[in-house]
């Protein structure tokens, strides 16, 4: 089977390198990370991986949760957000699907596998 290509979007290293080796230990494939959600909207139109990983909490022009609604909407790549308060997208009444930080890592594939089942259900 074909490793689905992931592209992590997180603005603290420590956490982007730890989530790209849970991963990859997880049999998938880290195209890239970058910290900030204009150049999410740069490499999800140039790599078009199969999910993206999106930190809330982006600093920039974009938070994370707007650059994951225009990923979504330009470029139908599905988003999972990752929060360390899911109250906050609940609040927000956000319906895309998200982690709450810190994670397990079945619970991480369970939602990504999930996530690309209903991609691929839908297209």
């Amino acid at each position: 089977m074909e490793k689905i290509n992931i592209l992590i979007v997180e603005d603290n290293l420590i956490i982007a390198l730890d989530l790209k080796a849970t991963l990859e230990k997880l049999d998938y494939n880290v195209v890239s990370i970058v910290s900030n959600g204009e150049k999410a909207l740069l490499l999800a139109e140039e790599l078009k991986p199969e999910l993206i990983l999106m930190d809330i909490g982006l600093k920039g022009n974009l938070n994370g949760m707007e650059a994951g609604e225009l990923i979504r909407y330009k470029f139908n790549i599905p988003v999972i957000y990752l929060t360390g308060n899911g109250n906050l997208l609940k609040k927000a009444n956000i319906s895309a699907p998200f982690i709450n930080k810190p994670f397990e890592n079945e619970e991480l594939k369970r939602t990504i596998i999930s996530v690309i089942s209903l991609q691929k259900d839908i297209s």
